[in-house]
C-alpha cells in the first residue's frame, strides 16, 4: 500500500458516504490499487448503559474526550494518533499518511494539525465552519488586526489558544507544530451561504461572514498570527463549488494533495 487517506465525515457523521467520495476520487485519480481509504465514525448519540463504544458529542471536532462511560474515555485527536500509528505498524514508514475533512471534518483536520505529532503528510480541511486562531486578534473590515471586545468567548478553544482542551495541553508549542506541518485549506468558491449549519455565534462571525471568507481571512493573515510564512501551508478555491463535500473530494485540487 503506497497511501493511506482519513476522511472524515461532517456534523450529519454519514462516514459511508465520505468513504464512497474519496475512493471515486481515488477511482478517477488512477490509484485506487495502491491507495487505502479509512473513513472514521465519531458518534454523537448516548450510548446504552454498559455499551463500551466511543460517543462524543458535538466535542468530537475539537478534540475534546469522549463521554462514554464504560471503557477508556479518548480524546477524538487521540484516536486519530492511533490509526495512524497502526497504518504505519502495518504498512511501514515509507506509507503515506494523510487527513481530510469537509465541513465539521473540515473543523477537526485544522485544529488536528495544531496539535498532532502524528506522521501525516499532509492535513487536509475543507470548507470548515471557523478556525483555532494562533493569536488573540481578529481583522477587521479595513483589514487590520484589532483587539475584540463585547465577545467573552472568541479567543477560548475552539476558536484560539485559551481555554484548551486535555489534549491541546498536553501538546505544548502549537504555533510552531502549526507553522511546520503540511496543510492544505480547500474552499469553495461559492461556499458564501449562510445556512442553518455554518456557526453564526460572535466567535465564528469575528473570522468572516462565511466559509469562502473565513478561509481567505484565516490563510491570508498566517503570517501575522506565526510570525512567519509557512511554505508548507496552501490555499485552494475550487471555482463553482459550494458547501458539497463530495464535489471537494472530486476536485483536481483535492486529488492532487490527496494522491501525490
Amino acid at each position: 500500500m503506497r497511501r493511506v487517506v482519513f476522511v472524515v465525515h461532517g456534523s450529519s457523521g454519514n462516514y459511508c458516504d465520505y468513504a464512497r467520495y474519496a475512493i471515486d476520487a481515488a477511482s478517477a485519480a488512477g490509484v485506487l490499487g495502491t491507495t487505502l481509504v479509512v473513513a472514521p465514525h465519531f458518534r454523537t448519540d448516548p450510548v446504552p448503559s454498559g455499551d463500551p463504544h466511543l460517543t462524543w458529542g458535538s466535542g468530537w471536532r475539537e478534540g475534546n474526550v469522549s463521554a462514554n462511560t464504560v471503557g477508556a474515555r479518548i480524546s477524538s485527536f487521540a484516536a486519530l494518533d492511533q490509526l495512524a500509528a497502526a497504518a504505519r505498524q502495518t504498512y511501514g514508514a515509507g506509507v503515506r499518511l494523510v487527513v481530510v475533512g469537509h465541513s465539521a471534518g473540515g473543523q477537526l483536520v485544522q485544529r488536528y494539525a495544531e496539535g498532532s505529532d502524528a506522521p501525516f503528510a499532509a492535513f487536509v480541511p475543507m470548507n470548515p465552519s471557523s478556525y483555532a486562531y494562533l493569536g488573540g486578534q481578529r481583522w477587521a473590515a479595513d483589514g487590520t488586526l484589532q483587539s475584540v471586545t463585547g465577545c467573552s468567548g472568541y479567543n477560548t478553544w475552539k476558536y484560539g489558544l485559551e481555554g484548551l482542551n486535555t489534549y491541546l495541553g498536553e501538546h505544548p508549542g502549537i504555533p510552531q507544530r502549526y507553522a511546520v506541518h503540511r496543510v492544505a485549506l480547500l474552499l469553495g468558491g461559492s461556499d458564501t451561504e449562510r445556512d442553518a449549519d455554518l456557526d453564526s455565534g460572535c466567535e465564528a462571525d469575528l473570522q468572516g461572514r462565511n466559509r469562502l471568507e473565513r478561509g481567505q481571512r484565516f490563510f491570508d493573515h498566517l503570517d501575522a498570527q506565526l510570525g512567519v510564512r509557512p511554505s508548507g501551508h496552501t490555499l485552494s478555491v475550487v471555482p463553482g463549488v459550494g458547501h458539497d463535500g463530495r464535489s471537494m473530494l472530486a476536485s483536481a485540487a483535492a486529488r492532487a494533495v490527496l494522491f501525490q
